[in-house]
């Protein structure tokens, strides 16, 4: 054989052994990281899911919170009055989507209370339920009848305590279907659900590429791991594509020099196609784990990315609303600060009287109320007001009612007139509603006579010299805020020296102590007739230290407030 001839034949060799080297190794190359490119999307899909596990998961909570603040809903279902808790109930849930969502109440031997769904429950339900309340957890998936045959729900079932303990169970049902559904449009790929499954499946399949899909199983989370279906997610490009890029690769192994720049550009376009799929991912673990993350690129990238870009900003939405309520949290104590400013800040002390309070708010700001102040030269005016309801509203509404009264009270008219005039003042720009109970009181130094009226408040406990206690008579008058045109009873007594007045809120006599006892107004009144003190600052250090003895750890229910007055006495402080 010539030397031409097996020089030449030596090159095609050799040009063919090295043409198959690098189609083997652009196949092997492509192959890898197609292999790690379907792990990267298994474990994306898989944390995908999660999230609307836990997003579910904060709905539930958030639903059964609500219901076990409503003091009204918990009474319902301590005294079992089944009317008014549906109707409480269906006020409640006005929002909600019954067919995502359903709500069921049971009491303490789980007889159903409540259901949101109009199909009655099977006879079944109460020992399926018995089951799941014995569980050791108390939330996952379930294969239930809750009316409409065996399906499989996401469920939730939590206590509700009130006074003496639990007084039933809050039941939350959402169907695996309606999370599925929302799962598929939430994803770009094909999401399926089978079931039922085999009892050996139970874990996520991130590591199953033959068929290009990520299976996650639906676990029993009250029988110990048993799988109930498959939640399969596929993404299987067209024959097509896969058959002209098997093309491609032959194509370029035939040639050499076109072997290195098809690896070449292979490299780099699978670098490029999942750089922001990584980036994505990385985004998405330093947000898990709290860590600022910079925000990723939504006008390039596939669905997919543009899919992830949007559950990232929710997630970016939800530390917002964080740090929205550290702000409100702030701007409340700023309003308590303000509103503990409206109150006098030190005892009035005159000629024959002395007058002093206290309030003691039951949240950040209160509803209740007190006041005193010189209207001339032989009077002085004292109030006590308690306003229906707690928080921001019940402030508010205390706020606008002290600078009215305050306002007509300077005047010098009689009690009376003074809070008929402010009841119509209120009326005539209350919308939410609201009212005010209170007692409010001119006393004249020189006549030795107090006046009164009081709008629907608790009626003061008076103390004479020798130590008798009473309550003073009452005026059967009511609220301020409701009823404009309203009038309202001026009564004049009169005052021995030495006589003391202790005016308070419904919140030292209804509060309850750790076994939920009432502290009660006849035990008020018998407190203050047992002391002995003629000191006011004494005897408001006595009724607290009785009351916090008697509630011990029970928390504070209502606002607790005392304006106390001694008359007769001389502007110095007084002692027993």
């Amino acid at each position: 054989m010539p030397l031409r001839t097996r020089v030449a034949l030596f090159v095609g060799v050799a040009t063919l052994l090295l043409s198959l080297i690098f189609v083997l190794q652009v196949f092997l190359s492509v192959r890898v990281t197609d292999q790690s490119a379907k792990r990267d999307m298994n474990v994306l899909i898989g944390a995908i899911w999660q999230k609307y596990e836990r997003d579910e998961a904060q709905a539930q909570e958030q639903l059964i919170a609500t219901i076990r603040r409503d003091t009204e809903i918990l009474n319902d279902i301590f005294q079992q009055k089944s009317e008014d808790l549906a109707d409480r109930m269906t006020e409640a849930l006005s929002g909600l989507d019954r067919e995502s969502r359903l709500v069921i109440l049971v009491d303490q031997a789980l007889n159903p209370l409540f259901v949101s769904s109009d199909l009655p429950l099977p006879t079944g339900f109460q020992p399926a339920l018995t089951r799941m309340v014995r569980a050791s957890d108390g939330e996952g998936y379930a294969e239930f009848d809750l009316g409409s045959g065996n399906s499989i729900y996401r469920l939730k079932i939590a206590p509700l305590r009130f006074r003496f303990g639990v007084v039933g169970y809050a039941l939350v049902a959402t169907p695996l279907s309606g999370l599925v559904q929302q799962f598929d449009h939430g994803m770009s790929l094909d999401v399926t659900l089978s079931m039922p499954v085999a009892p050996d499946v139970s874990a996520v399949d991130t590591g199953s590429l033959d068929a290009e899909k990520a299976v996650i199983a639906i676990a029993d989370g009250f029988t110990h791991g048993r799988s109930l279906a498959l939640l399969r997610v596929t993404d299987d490009p067209s024959a097509d594509l896969a058959q002209a890029r098997w093309l491609q690769w032959l194509s370029g192994g035939l040639v050499v020099v076109l072997v290195g720049h098809l690896l070449g550009g292979l490299v780099w376009m699978i670098k490029r196609a999942f750089a922001p799929l990584d980036a994505a991912i990385d985004v998405i673990d330093r947000l898990t784990h709290g860590e600022e993350a910079p925000p990723l690129d939504t006008s390039t990238g596939s669905i997919e990315i543009q899919r992830l870009s949007r559950a990232v900003e929710a997630l970016r939405h939800a530390q917002a609303n964080q740090e929205t309520l550290h702000k409100l949290q702030a701007e409340l104590a700023i309003a308590s600060e303000l509103q503990q400013a409206l109150l006098p800040n030190a005892p009035l002390r005159a000629e024959g009287v002395i007058l002093l309070g206290q309030m003691v708010p039951s949240q950040q700001v209160a509803g209740d109320y007190f006041d005193y102040f010189t209207i001339d030269d032989e009077r002085v005016g004292f109030l006590i007001a308690d306003v229906c309801g707690k928080g921001t509203p019940a402030a508010l509404f205390m706020a606008m009612s002290r600078t009215i009264i305050r306002s007509l009270a300077m005047t010098g008219r009689p009690p009376g007139t003074v809070l008929s005039d402010a009841n119509n003042a209120l009326a005539e720009s209350n919308d939410q509603n609201l009212f005010v109970t209170i007692f409010y009181a001119v006393f004249d130094r020189s006549r030795k006579t107090l006046s009164y009226a009081n709008a629907g408040h608790v009626s003061p406990i008076i103390k004479s010299a020798a130590g008798e206690v009473a309550y003073l008579p009452a005026t059967d008058d009511l609220v301020l805020g409701m009823i404009s045109d309203m009038t309202y009873t001026t009564t004049e007594i009169d005052l021995a020296p030495g006589s003391m007045l202790l005016c308070y809120t419904d919140g030292i006599p209804e509060a309850h102590n750790e076994h939920d006892d009432q502290f009660g107004d006849d035990r008020l009144l018998r407190l203050v007739g047992s002391l002995a003190t003629k000191d006011p600052a004494t005897l408001m250090q006595e009724v607290q230290t009785h009351l916090l003895t008697f509630t011990g750890n029970r928390e504070q229910y209502d606002d607790i407030t005392l304006c106390i007055g001694a008359f007769g006495r001389s502007a110095s402080p007084g002692a027993d």
